[in-house]
């Protein structure tokens, strides 16, 4: 998120200083003189947008380096910025800060007041157990915000079985962890899925095409996975299986005679 906002913060910077364009546009026109590319010159008529369709914008500029700054350079820009906002909206760099507030036993009213609407746990209750947790002698070794943290807490509070007394702290990180930050996963699943069900396999079934999407989306995981394992897994189930076959058998046999 601070990698996010330095980002972000660097294109608003470049969209109101002209110094980091004027650099660009320097360099521009001496890789052009280099290779003996000609600049053209601005138009510096003012023409209806009739007779020049291909023009965004009714004014023609003095120089190119006006020109080009405003058809080029700030639109787009104003496209990136536009991309960040839509991708990285501002209730979840809060939901993130919250979370790192609380991991780090640092806690505000609008830190909490926007963990408990998040996970719908009541704010007086997360409060006091986040009040507890800061004086737990072996919680507070868990200090620190990262997303290691966050399943080293949520592996604490099940090993120790205080899952079911710090209820609220524990949805809430439970919850965090499985809400993406952005849509990117879930527009590679639907990226995946055309190459998964294509038209020879129109007629499998949901729980068959969720399988093999899991398999095709996580990759690197599945790649890691030893199939020598996995066979002698399977043969195991297998063989377990028919045990208790043949004994059911056996005790149906002895019923009936």
């Amino acid at each position: 998120m601070k990698n996010v906002n330095s980002l972000r913060s660097t294109l608003d910077s470049m969209r109101n200083d002209d110094s980091e364009y004027k650099q660009m546009f320097d360099r521009s026109v001496i890789l052009c003189k280099k290779h003996d590319i000609a600049i053209p010159d601005s138009n510096s008529r003012k023409v209806s947008t009739r007779l020049d369709s291909n023009s965004p914008n009714q004014a023609f500029f003095n120089t190119k380096f006006d020109e080009l700054k405003i058809t080029v350079f700030y639109p787009l820009l104003d496209k990136l910025l536009s991309g960040i906002d839509l991708r990285f909206k501002q209730d979840t760099f809060d939901l993130v800060d919250a979370i790192a507030c609380m991991l780090n036993m640092n806690l505000t009213q609008k830190t909490t007041k926007i963990l408990s609407t998040f996970s719908k746990v009541s704010e007086d209750e997360l409060i006091t157990e986040l009040k507890l947790l800061k004086n737990y002698e072996n919680a507070m070794q868990l200090n620190g915000a990262s997303s290691k943290s966050i399943y080293e807490w949520i592996d604490w509070l099940k090993t120790t079985g205080n899952s079911t007394v710090y209820t609220c702290v524990f949805k809430t990180l439970k919850m965090f962890t499985i809400i993406p930050v952005t849509s990117c996963t879930c527009e590679r699943v639907f990226s995946k899925l055309t190459i998964v069900k294509n038209k020879l396999r129109s007629t499998m079934s949901q729980e068959r095409l969720e399988s093999l999407l899991l398999l095709f989306t996580e990759q690197e995981i599945v790649s890691k996975v030893d199939l020598n394992a996995v066979i002698d897994e399977f043969n195991s189930m297998e063989s377990a299986h028919a045990y208790d076959s043949n004994k059911l058998h056996d005790v149906q046999n002895k019923i009936v005679i």
